[in-house]
């Protein structure tokens, strides 16, 4: 049961990770698109 926890939290906080690195992600786009 625990280990079933555990995975869920795991898949959340990648989830997060990846959300938060694709939005980085795009605001470094803008960034380097607005200096050309």
């Amino acid at each position: 049961e625990q280990d079933r926890v555990l995975k869920q939290k795991l898949n959340q906080m990648e989830k997060q990770y990846k959300e938060k690195f694709n939005q980085t992600k795009e605001k470094l786009a803008n960034i380097i698109n607005n200096q050309e």
